[in-house]
């Protein structure tokens, strides 16, 4: 079991083993839950460990205190893993918890900025940010008119059957709890599929006009 080293955070190159009491155990508790600490050994290299050493980290459930989850983190240790590895699995796996144990909050930063797209009437718009940060950034949609696009809240934007109306500017806003930033516009041209009267009655199915 890690020693207690005080409670800063370590380096991201430091060994495991050397991480604080505190965070050990609560990495522990987290990665206890719906047995996380099997996706953890998934993500890490091929043959990390064998079933029957998976297995017999799982029969610590069955001890007083018992936690496979500590197990394995004190066995990372004992292999020489570092603080830096465990967080390149963590982020694999989305576990944003886990994450503020080890690492500072960061500001979120735009790393791909959506594009113009140009579609057919009837076609999906798809617009996509790329972002990081720590919290994971939350995201919101708007549109030219700068009004929140209900339910628009990931970081790709889809609109099935894209019809006139769906012509215009649109921006993300990224953030997390440290700041947050816009993305540059987007915009969308929609060219119809159709002339005249045809090209009316698809409008009007898709747009409801």
């Amino acid at each position: 079991m890690p020693a207690p080293v005080g409670s800063r955070r370590p380096g991201k190159g430091s060994p495991l083993r050397g991480i604080a009491y505190h965070k050990h155990r609560e990495l522990a508790s987290y990665l206890d839950i719906a047995e996380r600490w099997r996706r953890l050994i998934e993500v890490m290299p091929v043959e990390a460990y064998s079933t029957v050493e998976v297995e017999k980290m799982a029969m610590a459930i069955h001890r007083p205190g018992g936690s496979p989850a500590s197990e394995l983190l004190s066995d990372l240790g004992i292999r020489g893993y570092t603080v830096e590895q465990l967080v390149s699995f963590l982020r694999k796996l989305k576990y944003e918890s886990p994450l503020l144990l080890l690492l500072p909050k960061d500001p979120v930063s735009i790393l791909t900025h959506p594009e113009n797209v140009v579609c057919s009437v009837g076609d999906e718009i798809v617009l996509e940010v790329k972002a990081s940060g720590l919290p994971f950034p939350n995201y919101q949609w708007y549109n030219s008119e700068k009004q929140k696009i209900p339910d628009a809240c990931h970081s790709v934007l889809r609109i099935p059957n894209a019809c006139m109306r769906d012509q215009g500017s649109y921006i993300v806003n990224v953030s997390n709890d440290v700041n947050h930033a816009f993305s540059n516009w987007a915009e969308v041209t929609i060219i119809g599929r159709h002339t005249g009267k045809f090209r009316c009655l698809m409008c009007f199915a898709f747009c409801g006009k």
